[in-house]
């Protein structure tokens, strides 16, 4: 691709254009961000001059860049400075989708900032300063390109004042007294090799490879007028890199909002009689709520168990509001499956046994070997969050399975570093009104992997345990049981599940059998207990279960412990009684 090439569909889209060096990010002798042109008879001319030039998009006076080191750090930022979501609007990146260019159409109020920047997670490009276009040949090799198509939105005013205060809330960029910036916000030739080592020294951390500091060194080079050589740069960074790294000393947290926020709390008596609209079960087992709307839930299993083929499944009963074992789908429902485990060719297959042909069109899915370039998806660093949340949008998902916790997520899952992002983005979700369905790994242990943290969002997580002395001919066995129901559902558990000719078969306990036959023999609670070594709590739970399943016959005496039992009602006490009608009155004993 040659320097027209890149600039032309850049022209399209309305952006002012520079060439720059080719495969590299500095400009070329005579052409600054002032040269900026959308005169596609100069972009011609420089064609004809640098056919093999970069490009560069300019911040002009139509045109916003905001450029981020660190996108989800970024975004989540903003969120709590000023409870504002970074707008989608026309997006590009260089080697990293974490460190992208987000374009604007400039308001009255951005056009009076100037450029402004908060080292290592934003600058705002505004004026006279420019990233590198899509097309271009990045310093490593790889290539500059689009993350999407969306149409370049306005700034919001929002946007602009948090930025704008997140710039002046840390100052942690040194000022040397020779660095004077001009009045298009780039160094001139006289401070530019200060304020280059400075800022170098500050980034040092002794971690960084040299291929990372000399991108730094070239980013901080681009803010020079003009740039020097990257020759200079890389022997700044050599010499930099032979000196102790850089203590910041201790760390400034950034405040969420100018003013502390005034939280007033609600008395029990105005939450009762509030009108919250109930949460919608959208799974159920004989009419007692399993998932709901708004909810995060996990399948938890040792690998090979089958949690990849139970997560299809219960994809194929929600995409056609049917059934799986004994769970009903309330509607036909859009699901969202994102798989980061199998081959895609695997996945494919999986999906064409699993999923009824009638009930595709309901299920979308999305695979790393779909991404542009081929790589590890991680919701917890990166764009890849907001990539999924983008996505989730588009296709009106109201079910979303994860498949699964530790390869779409990384990190050491025994860290509060890794659990509280994980909480984070996953009641995230559920604010976005979505069923979650992630699914997880059991360890060695038979313990599930990583600290007891990973329960503590979840309202449903159900384990499908391995059935003793399974063997492969078996085929797909497993039994279920609930670990958590936050939600108190009433539920059979402890049945085993097998898939027989591409059927869902639930099969009943030898200990559920057994206990039925000896409780058809008139033997009591304590008894059966007695014989099977169970506890008598759980002996009679295996007696109401067998009943469920008319394993039993229900007489007049066991139909009386199946009687509803009365419990106390919230009930708002703002509900005066009818005239006439005497106030409720708690009765003595």
């Amino acid at each position: 691709m040659n320097f027209l090439e890149r600039a032309q569909p850049l022209l399209e889209r309305s952006f002012s254009v520079i060439p720059l060096r080719p495969g590299a990010k500095d400009t070329l002798p005579g052409v600054g961000a002032k040269n900026r042109s959308r005169d596609i008879v100069q972009v011609r001319e420089w064609a004809e001059q640098y056919p093999d030039a970069n490009v560069a998009i300019v911040a002009d006076e139509e045109v916003a860049i905001l450029e981020s080191d660190d996108f989800e750090r970024l975004a989540q930022t903003i969120k709590l400075s000023t409870g504002e979501t970074l707008p989608i609007t026309l997006t590009a990146c260089g080697s990293s989708p974490n460190r992208p260019h987000l374009f604007f159409k400039h308001t009255e109020k951005s056009r009076k900032v100037g450029c402004i920047a908060l080292p290592r997670l934003f600058e705002a490009r505004f004026v006279n300063q420019y990233v590198v276009g899509p097309g271009s040949v990045h310093p490593n090799g790889s290539i500059y390109r689009f993350l999407n198509d969306a149409p370049i939105v306005e700034i919001p005013d929002r946007l602009v004042d948090g930025l704008v205060w997140l710039a002046g809330a840390q100052k942690s960029e040194r000022h040397n007294t020779t660095v004077e910036r001009g009045k298009d916000g780039r160094i001139p030739e006289g401070g530019r090799h200060y304020y280059r080592f400075s800022e170098l020294g500050r980034l040092w951390d002794g971690q960084k490879t040299e291929q990372e500091m000399l991108a730094i060194g070239l980013a901080l080079n681009e803010q020079c007028d003009p740039p020097e050589p990257e020759a200079e740069v890389l022997a700044e960074v050599r010499d930099i890199m032979k000196r102790a790294p850089h203590d910041p000393g201790p760390q400034v947290v950034i405040g969420r909002t100018e003013t502390p926020e005034d939280w007033a709390p609600m008395s029990a008596d105005d939450l009762v009689c509030l009108e919250i609209p109930p949460r919608t079960a959208i799974l159920t087992e004989s009419g007692s709520p399993v998932f709901y709307e708004s909810s995060v839930n996990q399948l938890l299993a040792w690998r090979g168990t089958g949690k990849t083929l139970f997560g299809l499944g219960l994809a194929n009963a929600f995409a056609s509001g049917g059934q799986i074992l004994g769970f009903k789908a309330d509607r036909p429902r859009k699901v969202l499956y994102l798989d980061g485990e199998l081959p895609l060719s695997q996945l494919q297959e999986r999906v064409r046994d699993m999923v009824a042909l009638e009930n595709r069109r309901n299920v979308q899915l999305f695979n790393p070997e779909m991404l542009p370039t081929p790589r590890g998806i991680d919701l917890l660093h990166g764009g890849d969050f907001a990539a999924l949340k983008r996505m989730a949008a588009r296709s009106k998902a109201e079910v979303l399975i994860l498949d699964s916790q530790s390869t779409l997520m990384s990190g050491d899952s025994n860290k509060t570093e890794f659990q509280e992002p994980r909480q984070a983005v996953l009641r995230e979700l559920r604010w976005m009104g979505l069923c979650v369905i992630e699914t997880h790994h059991l360890g060695k242990q038979g313990l599930q992997r990583g600290s007891s943290k990973n329960d503590d969002i979840l309202d449903m997580q159900i384990r499908l345990n391995r059935v003793k002395d399974w063997e492969p001919a078996d085929g797909l066995l497993f039994e279920l049981t609930y670990e958590k129901i936050r939600h108190a559902a009433r539920l059979d558990s402890g049945y085993q599940v097998s898939l027989e000719d591409g059927l869902w078969v639930r099969q009943e306990s030898d200990e559920l059998k057994s206990a039925a036959e000896l409780f058809k023999q008139g033997k009591s609670e304590r008894e059966v207990a007695r014989e099977l070594d169970i506890t008598s709590s759980k002996a009679r739970r295996l007696k109401i279960k067998a009943r469920k399943q008319s394993l039993l016959e229900l007489n007049e005496r066991t139909a009386s412990l199946r009687e509803p039992q009365t419990h106390l009602r919230g009930v708002c006490s703002r509900e005066a009684p009818e005239a006439g009608e005497a106030p409720p009155v708690t009765p003595t004993k």
